[in-house]
């Protein structure tokens, strides 16, 4: 049934949704076409997807539409999931309502939405639900500029929730299993939706889809609009290959993402109906490969002078085989109707009727009747080599079967001119021939899959080279991030070995005068009057003591008196001053000398990194290049395999040869060996009955 299902529209526009929105949306995100799917589609779906899943698939769809902006449609999808929900899906479609109000600029109806979702939630007791409600409420209240609002719902839903805005917000994702840390504000505040088990971000504002889209093809680059929509990728992609006549022109290097993804209408249409005809046709499932190979010509883009005909080619050597089966099992009435798809022979000439000769392929049946009226078929250059020799082959089956002859060629009266051992030789002759061709046939298939195996395998190597120099690009950065770090922190160390040295000289200067001025003021601020100090205390200040040698005379004689003057208080003070700031002094000195040698070493640390992150940056640039080395040189050796003569596309081609040429002995084979019973029977008036004319 969907063989059936114009999907063209459908594909034409996923493709321009795809190429506008992925980058926005993310590598994950659903992204689908704007416009409905076709009835037969949506029948399929409600018919094998069941009515429970319905609910489920409407509220995906919406949320897939939400996510594109495309928000019509999202309501649309809403309103059916709440139509087909279940009592406890109600509050999920409750939800995408509230976020597709949200999205149309409509505050109070999200905020009536989000709390008709608590109300139900409350009901079933899911407390996880309510959370993320109460969150999204939050998120309206944030967006409509109410903080205090906004503050109150995050505290209900949050785990932890400062109430002020500029902060972050820890919410609960999955329940149970994890949790996301985010900006609290119009950017950083995604909605949280559920359906079903499944949790998921919704964004309240997407980001800018892409405008153009280039894509390289055998002209050159071609450049679409990608706002103008679906028309523009058709017009200029898909409709120039209707009427294209150069071949070249049609190959789509389907290995290439974006133009793959430009013409999934193309793969859909033409590229997988031809491949599973193929396929259906070398499995001997004629009806099948008739369906895809009909399903293929009915695709609206396809080129009808390079196409059409190969189609026209696969679908009539697919009628051929079927009628060649059973010819070969003796079954001429439906050999017949078979071949007669082809062609039908009628008295007085030709009649073409059928799937060939209708539809798309109606155009070509004028010429193909000029080639069966034609003097000499064979040279009948206005239709092509493939075409010419299917004709000519179902005209040839259907004369033989007319003229009461097998399918080996042979009437079954015949009567042999020769003896049956010569036709017994020449029989077994073909067999091992046969045999021979077989054996070549295995032998080319096997080197084919060898072959093919062995570009897989260089496949692999320049897809993995390629991965190992983006990785090898991103350790150069971090390398060079590294470099960049380790020269900030030299420049630091020097900086404040600098700073220190300064300090010192500064510090040496002020201190100096500092000193005279404490030395100054505790002379003046000194009380008068004089003291007595101790010699050894006098020696640890450095003050010089007066000694003073008397004689006195009196009524007695004479007397010498010997004593130490008293210090006056002021020169006391003030040497005490003095050698309390030079200790202080020097003390401060000698830790800024400790800290400038302590900066030093830092500094020959810094330079050791500097040092340490050059030679990783440069040993990360020779990784590079070693790995940009490897990359070229496996890019080198699948494109020398490619540009080999002997491909495995060549191998498969001659391995089909050879199985050719084995049937074609065989059937020699078989034929020599019928004349052979034949003549044998003759020879001796006999019935043997031995040799069966249905090898299979």
């Amino acid at each position: 049934m969907l063989l059936d299902v114009d999907l063209v529209p459908h594909l034409v526009e996923s493709s321009v949704q795809l190429h506008r929105l992925r980058h926005s949306l993310g590598p994950g995100a659903d992204i689908m076409p704007a416009i409905d799917p076709p009835w037969e589609l949506a029948e399929l779906t409600d018919r094998y997807g069941g009515e429970a899943d319905r609910a489920l698939r409407a509220h995906r769809l919406g949320r897939a539409f939400l996510r594109q902006g495309e928000v019509e449609l999202a309501r649309r999808h809403a309103d059916e999931t709440l139509s087909a929900a279940t009592e406890e899906q109600r509050p999920d479609g409750f939800l995408l309502l509230g976020a597709v109000a949200l999205a149309q600029g409509d505050g109070d109806g999200a905020r009536a939405h989000f709390s008709q979702a608590i109300d139900a939630y409350d009901s079933a007791g899911n407390l996880d639900a309510r959370a993320a409600t109460e969150h999204n409420l939050g998120v309206v209240s944030s967006l409509a500029g109410d903080a205090e609002g906004a503050a109150v719902r995050f505290a209900a839903a949050a785990t932890r929730l400062p109430p002020v805005l500029d902060w972050s917000v820890t919410q609960v994702l999955n329940p149970g299993s994890s949790s996301v840390t985010r900006p609290i504000g119009a950017a950083g505040l995604p909605l949280l939706m559920k359906a079903g088990a499944e949790w998921s971000h919704l964004p309240t504002a997407a980001g800018a889809p892409r405008q153009l889209l280039t894509l390289t093809t055998g002209d050159g680059a071609l450049v679409i609009d990608l706002a103008a929509g679906a028309a523009e990728l058709e017009s200029t992609v898909l409709k120039p290959r209707v009427t294209e006549t150069v071949a070249e022109r049609l190959i789509i290097d389907l290995a290439d993402r974006d133009l793959f993804t430009a013409t999934l209408a193309h793969v859909r249409g033409f590229a997988l109906p031809m491949a599973l005809g193929d396929t259906y046709h070398a499995l001997g499932r004629y009806d099948l490969a008739d369906r895809y190979f009909r399903a293929a010509a009915s695709y609206r883009y396809l080129n009808q002078a390079i196409e059409l005909p190969v189609v026209w080619a696969r679908l009539a050597r697919t009628y051929v085989a079927e009628g060649d089966r059973h010819y070969r099992q003796q079954d001429t009435t439906a050999a017949t109707a078979a071949y007669e798809r082809v062609v039908r022979v009628v008295d007085g000439g030709f009649e073409l009727v059928g799937p060939l000769y209708e539809g798309a392929f109606e155009p070509l049946a004028e010429e193909t009747l000029e080639l069966l009226k034609a003097p000499d078929p064979l040279t009948f250059d206005a239709v092509d080599y493939a075409r010419r020799i299917v004709v000519l082959q179902a005209l040839s089956s259907l004369q033989q079967i007319a003229n009461s002859i097998n399918y080996l060629g042979i009437p079954d009266d015949v009567i042999p001119i020769h003896p049956w051992r010569y036709l017994q030789n020449q029989a077994r002759y073909f067999a091992g021939q046969a045999i021979q061709a077989e054996r070549a046939y295995l032998t080319f298939k096997g080197t084919a899959e060898k072959e093919a195996f062995t570009r897989l395998a260089l496949e692999q190597a320049v897809a993995a080279q390629k991965s190992a120099v983006k990785v090898e690009q991103k350790k150069l950065e971090v390398a060079e991030e590294q470099e960049r770090v380790a020269r900030a922190s030299r420049k630091l160390a020097e900086d404040r070995i600098q700073r220190a040295n300064e300090s010192w000289e500064d510090y040496a200067a002020v201190a100096e005068q500092t000193a005279f001025y404490d030395e100054m003021s505790a002379f003046y601020a000194a009380p008068e009057g004089g003291v007595h100090v101790d010699p050894d205390h006098a020696q640890k200040l450095g003050i010089q003591l007066t000694h003073v040698h008397e004689r006195y005379t009196g009524l007695f004689g004479s007397s010498d008196f010997y004593y130490v003057k008293d210090v006056a208080k002021s020169d006391l003070f003030r040497t005490m001053n003095r050698s309390r700031s030079k200790l202080t002094r020097e003390l401060e000195l000698r830790n800024l000398d400790r800290k400038i040698s302590d900066l030093g070493g830092e500094l020959e640390v810094a330079k050791g990194q500097v040092s340490s992150a050059v030679k990783g940056k440069q040993a990360a640039q020779a990784q590079l290049k070693l790995a940009e080395l490897h990359a070229r040189q496996a890019g080198a050796q699948l494109a020398a395999f490619q540009d080999q003569e002997l491909t495995p596309e060549l191998w498969d081609r001659l391995a089909e040869a050879q199985r050719e040429i084995s049937q074609r002995y065989l059937n020699w084979a078989i034929g020599a060996a019928f004349l052979m019973e034949r003549a044998y029977e003759f020879e001796y008036d006999t019935t043997a009955n031995r040799i069966c004319t249905r090898p299979y």
